[in-house]
């Protein structure tokens, strides 16, 4: 059977955490794709509001050219721009559901960080979620996924629809908050955080600023 490893997010701007987080993801279960789930900018706009900073969103398209730019390094790697086209609100389990029409015989794993075990019991149809699809836990240094999943008693029942995987190396202070900050302090070593061509796209559209 084919397995599909999904990572959703705002990608604002997609960072080389986020490729070498999939890829390792890819790489450690034998999976046959990663796919990459770019968030609305709806989504995205209404995050970055009530974070007061209403001018750092990236246009979708742009998260678009980024996303597919990094997917070049590997042809097991694509996006899927599933959640652009919603008008009602965007939920992990209608996108993942999206994807599964597309791959029917496939097995999706759904790829979460650590530190959002205690709250995937509150996910939207985590029931029909768990029923239907797996959960890849990234492990980070200093996380305790394992403890968080035996002491949630929903969660515990639950336990086989779960993989825990070791984050890769190097990704310490990466991410695209920190990338933005960067961008607005004039801080340097922005670039570093991004892959080459992502830098030139983001380069081209003005930064963080349209």
């Amino acid at each position: 059977m084919q397995k599909i490893v999904v990572m959703g997010g705002s990608f604002n701007p997609p960072t080389i955490a986020h490729q070498r987080l999939l890829l390792g993801a890819v790489n450690t279960l034998g999976a046959d794709k990663g796919i990459f789930v770019p968030s609305s900018h709806t989504y995205v706009s209404i995050k970055m509001r009530r974070a007061k900073l209403p001018k750092e969103v990236l246009r979708e398209e742009v998260r678009l050219r980024m996303l597919n730019a990094m997917c070049e390094d590997d042809p097991r790697l694509m996006v899927d721009d599933c959640e652009f086209h919603r008008t009602e609100k965007g939920y992990t389990y209608e996108s993942m559901e999206t994807i599964q029409e597309k791959y029917p015989d496939a097995e999706l794993y759904f790829l979460a960080g650590g530190d959002k075990v205690s709250v995937i019991s509150r996910w939207h149809r985590i029931r029909e979620f768990l029923d239907r699809f797996k959960i890849l836990v990234v492990k980070r240094d200093g996380d305790d996924p394992e403890t968080g999943l035996r002491e949630n008693p929903f969660l515990r029942e639950h336990l086989d629809r779960f993989q825990i995987i070791h984050a890769p190396d190097r990704l310490e202070g990466i991410s695209s908050s920190a990338v933005r900050d960067k961008l607005r302090n004039g801080e340097p070593g922005e670039e570093e955080m991004l892959h080459p061509k992502v830098w030139e796209i983001l380069m081209e559209n003005g930064g963080m600023r349209k």
